[in-house]
């Protein structure tokens, strides 16, 4: 076999290696859009890492079902049906509504078996007469002959304070088993899935189902929901949406654009090769790290597609301008200015891989690898596949003869435009502003956001993100500092802190609350008997509860409470996190945080919006210094290759004047900055340092500088075909990286000719 043969069959088997890896990996290839890659992964914050917990735990995987639209027995007629369905679906860990029949029976049972006074605070025995008179007021009601028993056994109600607890909690009646509004226009059901809110294929699938069952059981019923399975799949839709228009649109424009440069089919072909060589072995690499991969992460890859071929365009511009000198030979001759070029960017990303935030990192390794993966597929797998014999195309000839031209006759007037140009820009950079809110990297459906908003609005009144949050690594020191946490915040309550919040805390207590309660309930035996008598009462009645403190404490758990039916009401807000024993307290009408916080000392006050803000804060200065870090290394690898201040300023400065000219542009059309400005403006960096790189390398001789100059046109209009379209995106976040890069980038090779200005003549 000879050289030439054995060189084609070895990359066509490197080709076809990483082609089916790739290929045998997209089916099982897992896109999360979950907003937690963004939070830092350090646990130096402690909201910050209770805010993921709680992101990617039950409370998140919940899905409001809001059912109208019929009479009343009709829609909770439906809403059973619909429970029963929806239980059946592989994709449901739990579904439920209210409390049937047989559930409330279960629940007495489980309220008997254990002491009369689990549920009472030891206050609770102060105002025995306010007390007394509420249980007159219940057993006078409708629902006096059902209670008679349980009031026997808890003539102070510590029982029926905790039902209307439970009742407040949900903010929602019972009525046969279905939760409804005070009017018995809406029936709710709470369905938590398996899978993290933030799977989007499994949360696809699960809600494909409870549509499917919706329709199969509803007749003239309308159901909305809310919950961020919806806004998860909805936001992976986009993504991928956004992943295939580009990447087909930029393959077409890019075929189309060598078809038309370099008039050969089979140079054609040949482009896109380091250009998926280089995305297949990224995806591969990216998934086996990190198990999978970020819609953004793959959006901005797919993006990269002008990026990969720009090497592949530099050699074929090239080639096609020398084909007398063989594919190899100009292989070898662009090859340093090809290498480092890519090392620089590399180097660049690495910078931003230095950052403590999982998604930012994630962008950085998929890009390297890429970037990588396009020179090697460039370097290895083209010369051996180029056509030997090659006429170069009228296009690129007469575009370098111009280039050379201008440069020959040293037109400084000209080459002084772009000095113009960047001054002309300066204002604009004072102008600029960074803001920190994470909702403008988001577009979701207007229509769907005010749709959860109206089904949380109707369920419970509670502020949309803002909990307190008790947390510790022992379940009973976690129900004790419960307990203390909602005594402060009934007195933050009554001293207008806040409106209310939901209260587990009347639900689930501490065993030892429950042994002073008991205690204290013994110690007031004959008060209590004697308030029974003024009361109207006959203690000779209430023999079961006095018997029961004759008896041994049987405290409530929270391992009964899980078990029993209010287990389901109960889980989503008792999770358990890897910090320890959890309780989340929804709140409403916070009117002082900071006041808020002062009074619970013991437990995390969580405003996700502020706590958003802070984090990108954050975010944004540490990408800041692992910007200016990544600067530094490109400068450090020019300054190593070059060892000439001259040559290094001539390469650095149209990456450099490109950012700033993003920047600028951001500045004065009134834009305001966010991190993932920061992402784009380290690429620019890069990719304009590429080019600087390639008018340095061509410094030997005016055809060689011209030649480099055409590359880096036709290079910049491969990257805008992909970048460009970006900027088209629904997606803020990608919108962001789309303008902000063709902007710099398009700044960046227009400013080119400086480094010709820096260099001076040319031997």
């Amino acid at each position: 076999m000879s050289p030439k043969t054995l060189g084609k069959s070895l990359t066509l088997a490197l080709f076809a290696l990483v082609s089916a890896a790739c290929l045998a990996l997209l089916p099982h290839l897992q896109l999360t859009t979950s907003i937690t890659h963004f939070l830092p992964a350090s646990a130096d914050q402690q909201a910050a890492t209770l805010a993921k917990a709680l992101a990617e735990g039950e409370l998140a995987s919940t899905m409001v079902l809001d059912l109208s639209g019929a009479p009343p027995e009709k829609l909770e007629a439906t809403a059973r049906t619909l429970r029963d369905r929806i239980a059946a679906l592989p994709g449901t860990r739990s579904v439920r509504s209210g409390i049937d029949d047989a559930s409330g029976e279960a629940l007495l049972r489980l309220l008997a078996a254990r002491s009369p006074t689990d549920l009472l605070r030891p206050d609770a025995f102060d105002a025995l007469g306010p007390r007394l008179e509420r249980t007159k007021e219940r057993l006078g009601s409708p629902l006096g002959p059902f209670i008679r028993e349980l009031v026997r056994r808890e003539p102070l109600g510590g029982s029926l304070d905790m039902l209307d607890d439970v009742s407040a909690l949900q903010g929602l009646t019972s009525e046969d088993g279905v939760l409804v509004d005070a009017a018995r226009e809406h029936a709710f059901l709470f369905a938590v899935g398996r899978a993290s809110a933030f799977d989007a294929a499994a949360q696809r699938a699960w809600l494909d189902g409870i549509t499917a069952a919706f329709r199969d059981v509803q007749t003239t019923e309308r159901l909305e929901t809310s919950g961020l399975a919806r806004i998860s799949v909805a936001a992976e839709k986009q993504i991928r949406g956004d992943i295939e228009r580009i990447g087909t649109l930029s393959t077409v424009g890019i075929l189309v654009l060598f078809g038309v440069l370099f008039r050969s089919p089979r140079m054609l072909l040949l482009g896109l090769v380091p250009l998926w060589f280089g995305s297949a072995l990224a995806i591969v690499a990216t998934h086996l790290v990190y198990g999978q991969i970020h819609g953004l992460t793959l959006a901005f890859g797919t993006s990269l597609l002008g990026v990969g071929i720009d090497y592949a365009e530099h050699y074929f511009s090239h080639y096609a301008l020398t084909p007398e000198e063989g594919p190899r030979r100009v292989m070898r001759s662009i090859w340093p200015g090809l290498w480092l070029g890519a090392l620089t960017t590399v180097v660049g990303f690495v910078g931003l891989g230095l950052t403590g935030f999982p998604g930012v990192r994630q962008i950085a390794f998929f890009s390297t690898v890429a970037i990588a993966g396009a020179l090697v597929g460039t370097r290895v797998l083209l010369p051996p596949w180029m056509p030997e014999t090659y006429r170069s195309p009228r296009i690129l000839a007469r575009l370098a003869a111009i280039a050379e031209r201008v440069i020959a006759k040293e037109r400084r007037g000209v080459l002084l435009v772009p000095i113009v140009l960047t001054v002309a820009l300066v204002p604009g950079l004072a102008r600029t502003r960074f803001v920190d809110d994470v909702s403008v990297l988001i577009a979701v459906d207007p229509a769907l956001m005010a749709e959860d908003a109206r089904v949380r609005e109707r369920v419970s009144p509670v502020d949309p993100g803002r909990f307190v949050i008790v947390v510790r690594p022992d379940e009973e020191e976690a129900l004790e500092v419960l307990g203390r946490t909602t005594r402060a915040l009934e007195g933050a309550r009554a001293d207008g802190v806040l409106a209310d919040f939901v209260p587990i805390g009347s639900v689930l207590r501490s065993e030892k609350d429950q042994r002073e309660s008991f205690a204290q309930a013994r110690a007031s035996r004959e008060r209590i008997s004697a308030s029974l008598a003024d009361a109207g009462f006959v203690p000779a009645q209430f023999t079961p509860f006095f018997a029961a403190l004759d008896a041994p404490l049987a405290p409530l758990t929270l391992g009964d409470v899980r078990a029993s039916p209010l287990g389901p009401m109960i889980d989503a807000l008792a999770p358990r996190l890897p910090a320890g024993q959890a309780f989340v307290i929804p709140l409403r009408g916070v009117r002082d945080l900071a006041a808020l916080r002062a009074r619970v000392p013991e437990a995390v006050v969580l405003d996700e919006t502020s706590l958003l803000e802070e984090v990108y804060g954050n975010v944004r200065r540490e990408t800041t210094r692992m910007l200016v870090v990544g600067l530094l290394l490109v400068l450090a690898v020019l300054v190593v290759r070059y060892r000439s201040p001259r040559v290094v300023l001539a390469a650095f400065l149209p990456g450099l004047l490109g950012a700033l000219g993003a920047l600028s542009v951001a500045g004065l059309l009134g834009i305001p900055l966010n991190v993932l400005h920061l992402v784009a403006v380290l690429l620019v960096l890069s990719m304009g340092v590429d080019f600087g790189i390639f008018v340095v390398e061509g410094r030997a001789s005016s055809a060689e500088a011209a030649r480099s100059l055409v590359s880096i046109g036709t290079a910049t209009t491969t990257t805008l075909l992909s970048f460009g379209l970006l900027a088209l995106s629904p997606s803020p976040a990608l919108r962001t990286l789309g303008t902000t890069i063709s902007i710099g980038l398009l700044f960046a090779a227009v400013l080119c000719p400086i480094g010709l200005l820096v260099l001076g003549r040319r031997r």
